[in-house]
């Protein structure tokens, strides 16, 4: 149980140490250094995850605001938390997902939202440690979106203290031998003709402007003020679900401040009639194609430059799906508009780029006109591709199931057992001793975490029902013994039922045993025992009805206590009272 007067006992690093930092002010926390990341809650609750120590504290210090204001936050800082500990701490993977990373901030100031979220922590946490990021920024070859978005949080003082108490033994930074001039210039306009340049500048009003707004707007005002031309403003209100018009008004002061002079002020939702038109006359030419493809699965045909099964449909289909979109219909929101330009394009973005989708929020100026349609314009928008972040998602959604637990604690091991199973249960070297961590845990349990089935047993059960050494283990009776229980209670649901008669084609096939081993039980022997005098033990705890590792337990027990005319003592294991319940017991 935590308190405001007690403390946390915690052995951190990297993004715990910058989440303690953030909610110091909130939690009392004792810091002792140790060889383990680990947070102590109690003698009973320990949590060695990073991820998940930070999502624990942002949530008890809940005023601090890490863990975002609203679900579509929560999710995708989750998003950013499960990209941290896989893509970003892949060898493999780094470069590809440092461009992802540099993509996403292109427009933005911080990961998610409007303010500093655990996403930027943990991800900023493993960048620094990471030695191929530190050469690139040394060399400056690093991204200029991520560069500017790890140099800004990095002048922050947290960021900064954080950074002074760095675990002894970092990688060390390979410094560049010759130092590149870092020298701008303004790029040459050939053909400018004075008085007829017209440059823009196209801010969205969902955050505040950076370092790299301001370059933008100076680079057009040279060429407004060196050639008299006209520079226009215009605020790209194209995601209803991002804008506020608090922040046209904060980024007008500050363009003021810039000395800019904008000679038009205008919205890009000013020209939606215009834009729709221009969408239209592009479906008619054949040079764009509605597509209602899933988006992972668009996402991977992009990435083998797959085409569409929509991209050669005839323009009236497109002018029918089209319309479909403009009316909002159900069908309609599960399209969008794609332009059609070249699938084998080396450049990923000129892979039939996304111009219209639909958009289930009325627009502040225009309202429901346009009904759901929303105009891209090369925006950033969230599509969750990560299993674990759509689960929770899902569970917040539908919050009266009560997949993701009851309080605080319930979430916090949920989380757990979901970076458990998106990462020691899915790595072949880890799998078989993450199979006796899960066994250990079940050995008194019915389900994973508190007395309904979660997100925790979802998670888990989906991995080990597409592992070949977990089917394979059944298969051969080997599989140990509180884990195989657990995991067939649970396959004898309706729901996970009918989820198995529909499993992915192409799961790994089960290796069927060649022999199938006799399951013989036995008494063990019981040396130096005297008629009367063994004294043997059942200890339940009431926390769940009795599963079969139960029934063996006791009856074993009963076997030595008839046999040796010795006594029985039955003891509720009463340690934990947040999951003990007396109708448990009675039962």
């Amino acid at each position: 149980y935590w308190k405001k007067n007690q403390y946390l006992s915690l052995s951190f690093f990297k993004g715990a140490l910058l989440t303690v930092e953030h909610v110091k002010n909130d939690v009392r926390i004792l810091v002792e250094e140790g060889k383990e990341t680990m947070l102590r809650v109690s003698d009973h609750v320990v949590f060695t995850d990073v991820n998940s120590i930070a999502r624990y504290l942002a949530r008890v210090a809940s005023s601090a605001g890490l863990y975002g204001s609203n679900l579509l936050e929560h999710t995708e800082i989750d998003h950013w938390l499960e990209f941290s500990a896989s893509k970003l701490s892949t060898a493999s993977l780094f470069l590809s997902a440092v461009q992802e990373l540099n993509h996403c901030l292109s427009l933005r100031t911080y990961l998610v939202g409007n303010s500093l979220s655990l996403a930027d922590l943990c991800v900023w946490a493993v960048l620094k440690g990471n030695n191929i990021w530190q050469e690139q920024l040394q060399q400056n070859e690093a991204p200029v979106h991520a560069k500017r978005w790890y140099g800004f949080l990095e002048a922050q003082g947290a960021f900064q203290s954080v950074g002074a108490k760095w675990i002894a033994g970092a990688p060390k930074v390979k410094m560049a031998t010759e130092k590149k001039a870092d020298v701008g210039k303004f790029v040459e306009l050939p053909g400018a003709e004075m008085g007829k340049v017209i440059v823009r500048f196209p801010p969205e009003a969902s955050g505040y402007l950076h370092i790299g707004h301001a370059k933008a707007a100076l680079l057009n005002q040279h060429y407004q003020v060196n050639f008299k031309g006209k520079l226009i403003m215009r605020f790209d209100d194209t995601n209803p679900e991002k804008e506020k018009e608090d922040f046209e008004k904060v980024i007008l002061e500050d363009v003021a401040m810039l000395h800019i002079k904008p000679d038009q002020f205008t919205y890009t939702s000013d020209h939606f009639e215009t834009i729709m038109k221009y969408a239209e006359k592009l479906i008619q030419e054949g040079k764009a194609y509605v597509d209602d493809t899933p988006a992972e699965q668009m996402k991977v045909e992009r990435e083998q430059r797959m085409e569409s099964k929509h991209r050669n449909n005839c323009v009236e289909k497109n002018l029918q799906m089209w319309e479909e979109m403009k009316k909002g219909t159900e069908y309609g929101q599960t399209c969008c508009l794609r332009a059609k330009i070249d699938m084998s394009s080396n450049n990923g973005c000129l892979r039939d780029p996304t111009l219209y989708r639909c958009k289930n929020q009325p627009h502040p100026r225009t309202g429901s006109t346009y009904k759901y349609v929303h105009f891209l314009l090369g925006g950033l928008h969230v599509v969750f591709t990560d299993v674990n972040s759509i689960a929770r998602y899902l569970a917040r959604v539908a919050s009266s199931a009560g997949l993701y637990g009851s309080n605080l604690l319930e979430h916090t091991e949920i989380d757990h057992w979901l970076e458990f199973s998106a990462s020691k249960l899915s790595t072949a070297s880890l799998f078989l001793s993450a199979v006796q961590e899960l066994n250990h845990c079940l050995s008194l349990r019915t389900y994973l975490v508190g007395n309904s089935l979660s997100l925790a047993d979802l998670c888990v059960w989906a991995v080990l029902k597409g592992n070949n050494i977990w089917q394979e283990q059944l298969q051969q009776n080997e599989a140990p013994v509180h884990a195989k229980r657990w995991y067939g209670f649970l396959e004898a649901q309706g729901a996970f039922q009918s989820v198995g008669a529909k499993w992915i084609a192409g799961a790994p096939k089960v290796k069927m045993a060649t022999e199938k081993k006799a399951d013989v039980g036995k008494f063990v022997e019981l040396p130096g025992a005297e008629m009367g005098k063994v004294i043997v033990r059942f200890p339940p705890e009431a926390s769940g009805y009795l599963h079969i590792g139960h029934a063996k337990a006791a009856l074993l027990n009963q076997h030595y206590q008839v046999n040796f005319k010795g006594k029985l003592i039955m003891r509720f294991d009463d340690t934990n009272p947040e999951k003990e319940k007396e109708d448990f017991e009675k039962v």
